[in-house]
């Protein structure tokens, strides 16, 4: 066999591309279709109307809310993945054990953009800026504390179960405590979505925290 000369070969970016690509492939088509949609939908309707004419509120209560919820699947595998394929072992015994908790973050990070990217398009070319902290705090909250509830408790139950609890009360019903997307100028303006910004993180510091003790 050909000798590995360094196992820094293709860095970071290529275990993030392979952390993305477990996280979209094998997905029912029903899925993709939901996501192509979620994009289109919002982009066809800027395109057609025009950003003068467009209606912003339809996209950030009904559109963005669930768009929060329709990458669930994918975030559900944060944090456990290893433990639900038994190869928790390799992973702590690798090169980069922390950097795949963090790969495996972000991959869910860049699937919330993709799929919200719609919403965004809409946000930016009507000069909704309030609205970006909303976004913001949208695409970090799941994938984070997906991370932190899965490394912690090993199990999708406890991520699941809390964030559609969250997203429920909060965006698709207007709860405005727990309003994390910004669905309505109020919520932002009580900062709501700055606050679970500030969230995401402390869920990611957790998530890094559980595997560095793993690591002994």
């Amino acid at each position: 066999m050909t000798p590995v000369a360094t196992r820094d070969a293709g860095g970071f970016h290529r275990l993030l591309v392979a952390e993305l690509r477990l996280a979209l492939r094998g997905r029912p088509w029903w899925w993709y279709g939901g996501a192509i949609l979620l994009v289109g939908v919002p982009v066809v309707t800027l395109v057609t109307t025009g950003a003068a004419n467009i209606s912003v509120e339809p996209v950030r209560t009904f559109v963005f809310p669930i768009a929060a919820i329709w990458p669930l699947i994918v975030w559900s595998d944060i944090g456990v993945r290893p433990v639900q394929h038994r190869v928790l072992p390799l992973v702590l015994s690798s090169r980069y054990p922390l950097k795949q908790l963090i790969a495996e973050w972000l991959s869910g990070i860049i699937v919330a953009i993709g799929v919200g990217s719609g919403v965004l398009a809409v946000y930016i070319a009507t000069g909704h800026t309030g609205a970006l902290l909303g976004f913001v705090s949208g695409v970090l909250l799941a994938p984070s504390l997906a991370s932190a509830a899965g490394s912690w408790s090993r199990s999708t139950t406890l991520f699941e179960l809390s964030y559609l609890t969250l997203w429920y009360v909060g965006p698709l019903n207007g709860a405005q405590p727990v309003d994390f997307i910004g669905a309505t100028d109020a919520s932002v303006e009580m900062g709501i979505p700055l606050v679970f910004v500030g969230l995401s993180l402390v869920l990611v510091g957790a998530a890094l925290l559980r595997r560095t003790l793993e690591l002994g």
